[in-house]
């Protein structure tokens, strides 16, 4: 009777493990996604901010200083709009963590 009770309770405390273990993995998984997906959105934002440049540079040459400060301008917008958009995102992705913890 005993021994039923002591493997009924082994049993359980392996199912619960096995639980406990599962949950860390898909936690640990969306981390790896999360972090995936931000440094995509970092590597976007490098190739933008490449582009952006080249065309400000291209601009000034052209068209004068004037036209490149207006483009520096909505570059600068854009970058701030990237960048909170970003900081959302991880902001999301730790309060999912901490919510897992």
């Amino acid at each position: 009777m005993f021994e039923d009770i002591l493997n009924e309770i082994k049993a359980a405390e392996e199912k619960a493990q096995q639980e406990i273990n599962s949950a860390r993995e898909q936690k640990a998984q969306k981390i790896r996604k999360l972090k995936e997906d931000f440094e995509k959105e970092i590597s976007s934002l490098h190739d933008y901010e490449k582009a952006i440049s080249e065309k400000a540079f291209s601009e000034q040459t052209k068209n004068g200083e004037e036209e490149a400060r207006s483009i520096s301008g909505e570059y600068t917008d854009q970058m701030q709009n990237i960048r909170i958009s970003a900081e959302k995102k991880m902001d999301k992705a730790l309060d999912n963590v901490l919510k897992g913890i």
